[in-house]
Order: structure tokens, then sequence, then C-alpha cells
């Protein structure tokens, strides 16, 4: 990626919901009407907001959509039937795509989710180039958070969608939706600082494996 190079998805307008005459992005675990889930929602939250945005691009998800809140809760609880956090939230990155493949194929789509593992030994500029993979194929790339390090962006142990990658001064700063707001983190710093690391994955679209309708 060349020196102030900007890449985004296509319609971040998607993204946004419009609740009570405000605008709010992406989807918020706080949503969800079942204590557990507030607590422990983060990664179905980050699922449906990614399987909403492709969903807008290529059909076949017409019910997963953010235009009121009944159309909402009905989206986030279907995602946690297949992406379903345990005990301790969702804590890899495998069971998460695991979840999103599974209901794909039993929607019959032709959709796949592919991802890579992160900690603080890895080559930022090999994240970077996943998650631009990602960005460039019009699809929202799910952030795996185990720790923060020294980012204050956002808290240790969560998921929430990026949307965007540019290089500024020599790193990687990347754009997100968490929690109703927009966001942006460097990549660099997260990576050289946390302890846990986590782990990055996006859906891929294979028109040949849909199921005719």
């Amino acid at each position: 990626m060349k020196e102030e190079q900007t890449m985004e998805i296509k319609n971040p307008k998607w993204l946004e919901t419009v609740l009570d005459g405000k605008v709010v992005y992406g989807l918020d675990q706080e949503w969800y009407e079942d204590k557990f889930r507030r607590l422990a929602g983060c990664g179905p939250v980050t699922a449906a907001t990614t399987l909403m945005y492709i969903g807008k691009r290529e059909g076949g998800l017409p019910d997963y959509v953010n235009s009121d809140m009944e159309k909402i809760l009905f989206m986030l609880n279907d995602v946690w039937q297949y992406v379903r956090p345990g005990v301790k939230g969702l804590h890899k990155v495998e069971n998460y795509v695991r979840g999103v493949n599974k209901l794909c194929k039993n929607y019959g789509v032709g959709w796949e989710c592919r991802h890579i593992k992160v900690s603080k030994n890895t080559p930022v500029a090999h994240a970077a180039a996943f998650i631009e993979s990602g960005i460039s194929n019009d699809s929202p790339v799910a952030f795996l958070n185990l720790h923060k390090g020294d980012v204050a962006a956002f808290d240790s142990w969560h998921w929430f969608a990026l949307t965007g990658i540019r290089m500024e001064d020599g790193k990687y700063i990347l754009n997100g939706v968490d929690e109703g707001r927009k966001l942006e983190f460097d990549l660099d710093r997260w990576i050289a600082t946390t302890k846990k690391g986590g782990g990055f994955a996006y859906v891929t679209v294979n028109r040949e494996q849909e199921t005719p309708k």
C-alpha cells in the first residue's frame, strides 16, 4: 500500500442505522434482550454486521437488514444460533469462522469465511495484506482483539468490524465500527503491544457454490 493511500468498503452507509433520529454505526450487542447475550455478544454482532453488508450487496439473506429494531433483533438472534459464544465468549477466531460458514451453508449462499491468527510476532505487513484483501473484496473484516495493548480506542477481549485501511506516516491505520460509533487505530501499535493477539476474518463470495433458488 502506498503512503496516504486509503482503501474502504464501497458502501459504508449500509452499516448506518437511524434510531430515534440518530445515526449509529454498525450493530451493538447492547441491543440484545438477554443479559448474557448483551455481555458476550460482540462476536455474533460482528458476524451479523459483516453478513448484513454482504447480503445487501449479493442478496441471499433478505431478512438481514437494519431498517428497524425488530428486524435487527431477528438478525442478531439468528446469527447467535451459529456464531455462539461460550462461557469465555467467542475467544477463538476458528470458532467464529466455523459458525459463519455453517450459517452460509445452511442458507445456501456460496460464501466462505477465511481468517488469519495474529500475535505480537506476526509481521504487520502480513496482517495488513490480509485486511487489504478483505476490503478490496468489498467485505468488512471482523477483528478479534484478545488484548488491546497500548491502544485506547477499544476494550480487550472484543470483536468489531473493520471498514477501511490506510498508510499514514509509515503506519497502517485501521477504521471500523463498534457499538454505534466509528473508530480508528494504529495496527502497528496494536501488534507491537498486545499480549494475547487475536485474529481477522472476512467473507468471500463463490457464486458457483450457491444453491439455486
